[in-house]
């Protein structure tokens, strides 16, 4: 019921078109009907009404949020978030980005990435997991040092590096715009994730799926290894693999990832889950059955309408009562503690204008609110009476296939021609890592919805590395 008793609303006077004017109620307790031992949550919300320029009353905005009530004792609930850090990342065989302008779009001042950073710098010392494709840290690094071209051939030994001119003198030219928003990013982003635990995809987020089925990816997989970890050192970082699979789960592939690699999923490939059951469980097929880390997708579904309904502050919202409601539920089953759960954050994710003013991480002062990480809970292993995982069927019109087989074979040539270009050209380190990094992009699973794109780069690459090789002649006595 709407609650319009003098003193409890506030009245803004005329407000002009564009034009934002700052209010506050201050409800009773009281007030809202509501036994104080009625413990749940709540749907609350605020209308705002106006006359409009004709002189009729109407709504002129509304909002709803959840609220819960719960009781100071009740067990708290072990909450881990995981702030993702990818793109998809298009890279020519000349080495230049496709998409370029989008990639310093995302990192500059309102874009996506940025504001995703913006938020999680606010975490202050509540424990954190960052997750990163590398590829997108090594564009942004080769975009800010301006290298993002194919690497031609070193200098001789004892040969100094010539400026543009051909002299060998004059004075480095200032950052472009891009190249400064690229550092910065990247500067901050590494500092973060020193202070806190870091995840990584293999190097362009490689469809595992196709790797590990019929087709030998044996060699590629430590190719992908190898160019990881590579730009994990250029940037002085250290973190734990992740795999992160779309689309329908292959138990069997999920297997033989083995326990060096953690597989993330979330409760939409499951059936059977229940945040009740932690974030760690084990899904099994016929023949084979994983470890895997559930993260909990319904949070990142907001609050009610009308409104935006996924803000930071609305998921801040359906955290608190998301959380509040497993806890509730374990004090009804007179457990000690309540289980966690897990949150992995949508790479698309929208958190609104404004979004650090939000105060998301003051979710986690809440009594009930146990902020955590997950290096506990996978060394707990699955919660004792959770329920074995099954593979949820998706909508087979909205899941894309894994990348066919042909891909794959082509990502082994771009390998086998780059460690050939390597072998004869003083075994540069340049050259090795960016052909490794050429075939790993080539088996991304973003190319699922469209694989034709990947193998028209990777044709195109591979005639590329046919020319240069065949054009090699040897010289030597009968």
């Amino acid at each position: 019921d709407r609650i319009i008793r003098d003193g409890l609303f506030q009245e803004l006077g005329p407000i002009a078109p564009n034009e934002t004017v700052q209010y506050a109620l201050d409800i009773p307790f009281a007030q809202l009907g509501i036994s104080p031992d009625q413990h749940g949550v709540y749907t609350l919300g605020v209308q705002a009404l106006g006359d409009n320029p004709f002189g009729t009353r109407e709504t002129a905005g509304r909002a709803r949020s959840f609220v819960p009530l719960i009781p100071n004792d009740s067990p708290s609930v072990g909450v881990a978030t995981i702030w993702p850090f990818r793109a998809d990342i298009i890279r020519r065989p000349d080495g230049e980005y496709e998409n370029r302008e989008e990639l310093i779009d995302d990192i500059s001042e309102g874009g996506r990435l940025r504001t995703m950073l913006d938020i999680a710098r606010t975490s202050g010392n509540t424990p954190i997991s960052l997750l990163a494709d590398p590829a997108l840290l090594d564009a942004l690094l080769r975009i800010a040092n301006d290298n993002a071209e194919q690497p031609g051939p070193s200098n001789p030994p004892g040969e100094s590096p010539t400026t543009s001119d051909g002299t060998g003198s004059g004075s480095p030219e200032p950052p472009t715009e891009e190249q400064s928003a690229a550092m910065g990013f990247l500067d901050e982003f590494t500092a973060l994730a020193k202070e806190h635990t870091l995840w990584v995809e293999g190097y362009g987020g490689p469809d595992l799926t196709t790797l590990a089925g019929d087709y030998d990816g044996t060699r590629m997989l430590r190719t992908i290894d190898r160019t990881t970890g590579a730009t994990l050192q250029m940037l002085g970082l250290a973190a734990k693999r992740a795999y992160f699979p779309s689309g329908d789960l292959d138990v069997e592939t999920l297997d033989e990832i083995g326990p060096k690699t953690t597989t993330f999923v979330t409760n939409e490939q499951v059936r059977r889950w229940e945040a009740a059951d932690g974030p760690v469980g084990t899904v099994r097929s016929d023949d084979s059955r994983a470890r895997v880390v559930v993260t909990y997708g319904d949070l990142l579904e907001g609050a009610p309408a009308p409104g935006p309904t996924d803000t930071a502050l609305q998921v801040r919202q359906r955290l608190l009562a998301e959380t509040a409601l497993v806890s509730l539920r374990a004090q009804e089953e007179a457990q000690s503690s309540a289980p966690s759960v897990a949150v992995l954050v949508n790479d698309d994710w929208d958190p609104g204008t404004d979004p650090t003013q939000a105060d998301f991480f003051a979710a986690y002062d809440a009594p009930w609110v146990r902020p955590t990480n997950l290096d506990a809970e996978l060394v707990e292993g699955p919660s004792r009476g959770a329920k074995h995982l099954r593979v949820a069927r998706l909508n087979e019109r909205q899941v894309d296939p894994p990348l066919p087989e042909s891909l794959a074979r082509s990502a082994d040539r771009i390998r086998g021609r780059g460690v050939i270009m390597w072998a004869i050209t003083r075994r540069d380190p340049r050259i090795l890592n960016f052909y490794d990094q050429s075939a790993s992009l080539t088996m991304s699973e973003q190319w699922r919805p469209d694989p034709d794109i990947a193998q028209e780069i990777a044709d195109r690459t591979i005639a590329g590395l046919d020319r240069q090789i065949g054009s090699v002649t040897i010289a030597a006595p009968e």
